[in-house]
């Protein structure tokens, strides 16, 4: 599922122009013209980033991120603003809890950084809630076991299963010797193939194609002289041990 930013700006050629630069980015781009409509495109669509200006008609850029905060918390928030006055700037932080504050006018450059890194963000947060999530179906399982003697149900590798055995997690276990020779890059693939996820899953949280996915693919099996995912698994396993 593609990832999907929203910029929030009254002025027309803003939102045009950042169509415009993010138009070869791998994600959706989409505008509003005010807090009202965005907030109406919020409910209708799964937004992971929303990136709004402060100086608008109709309710302010605070304003509308402190809704969003309070409504729907797992979007990250970006304030854009013309002036940064120390209060402005302290109650979008403390207050609003934003992601980021950028001044007009903005670079190009500037912008498709932050929201690489606001996507970054949205995706580690997700990753926290889902293990979360996993570890909280454990503790109920295990009240189950306590009550009825009932089996286990089987842990996802990389999840819970780490924590639950007192295993390092797969991070750490990268960073052993036996895995020196991998790029920073190769680590993060290995990391995102551990944790289950595809080849068009690993490129699209890593913001790569999958034709490079496979590359490094690859390039780690070469190296560590594994021929398959599950050799690959099996190896990481081992050096965990």
């Amino acid at each position: 599922m593609s990832r999907k930013v929203l910029l929030v700006d009254d002025e027309t050629s803003i939102t045009r122009a950042f169509k415009a630069i993010v138009a070869k980015e791998p994600y959706t781009a989409l505008t509003a013209s005010c807090a009202e409509e965005a907030l109406e495109i919020i409910v209708e669509d799964e937004i992971d980033v929303v990136i709004s200006d402060e100086n608008m008609p109709g309710m302010r850029g605070t304003d509308f991120l402190l809704k969003l905060r309070n409504e729907h918390p797992e979007i990250v928030r970006v304030l854009l603003t013309g002036y940064a006055e120390l209060e402005l700037v302290v109650r979008a932080i403390n207050e609003v809890e934003i992601y980021r504050l950028i001044r007009k006018p903005w670079k190009p450059a500037d912008m498709i950084r932050i929201i690489q890194e606001a996507l970054l963000v949205k995706r580690m947060t997700t990753s926290s809630l889902k293990v979360l999530k996993v570890i909280r179906e454990q503790g109920e399982a295990m009240r189950d076991v306590m009550e009825s003697r009932s089996v286990l149900p089987a842990v996802p590798f990389g999840t819970s299963s780490a924590l639950l055995s007192h295993q390092p997690s797969p991070a750490e276990t990268l960073e052993q010797p036996e895995f020196d020779e991998l790029s920073s890059r190769e680590k993060e693939v290995m990391q995102e193939f551990i944790a289950g996820n595809q080849v068009a899953e690993v490129a699209e949280n890593l913001y790569i194609s999958p034709h490079t996915v496979r590359n490094h693919l690859k390039s780690i099996f070469r190296k560590l002289g594994v021929r398959s995912q599950a050799e690959l698994l099996s190896k990481v396993l081992m050096v965990g041990r």
